[in-house]
């Protein structure tokens, strides 16, 4: 008997305990929150747009994250197959090219790249030229989107060159 009495408070005691270590939802006036959501996870924070569309500025705005960002028409896949089919290593300069150029450019609307730019050179002027005119003629993307919407989006993207 006494062996049930003690399992009965241990029960109890441990009800108690994990009642409060469960955070109560509820409203400020004491009413029970039980039919309240719990509050949105903060530690993972997502890019999201207000519905309103004014938010999506005029269409000269460009963002840096969207809710669904662009990529090369087929994915990573297709693009790296693009650039070993199409990219001309012949007329580069040099014996040894290793490095990354760092290219930033906006994604318009139509998919088409523009503002090409060098963000980070590898080191060898004639490749920075080559990679950056590679991208300026590459066909067009999927753009990116923000609210359903298609947006003018700014990509920063690696492109490591190993000529050995």
């Amino acid at each position: 008997m006494k062996k049930y009495f003690l399992l009965l408070v241990f029960l109890s005691a441990v009800k108690i305990i994990s009642a409060q270590a469960q955070p109560q939802y509820g409203h400020a006036d004491g009413k029970s929150g039980k039919d309240m959501p719990p509050p949105p996870d903060t530690t993972h924070p997502k890019v999201v747009a207000p519905k309103d569309t004014a938010y999506l500025g005029d269409s000269s705005t460009v963002f840096d994250y969207v809710e669904e960002m662009p990529n090369f028409t087929g994915g990573y896949d297709s693009l790296m197959k693009y650039i070993w089919k199409h990219f001309d290593y012949s007329t580069i300069d040099g014996d040894q090219v290793v490095g990354v150029v760092y290219l930033s450019f906006v994604v318009e609307k139509d998919g088409h790249l523009s503002n090409v730019m060098i963000k980070k050179s590898c080191g060898n002027a004639n490749m920075d030229k080559r990679v950056k005119t590679f991208f300026e003629v590459m066909p067009p993307w999927t753009p990116g989107k923000m609210n359903g919407s298609t947006v003018r989006t700014r990509i920063i993207e690696p492109f490591r060159i190993e000529l050995r």
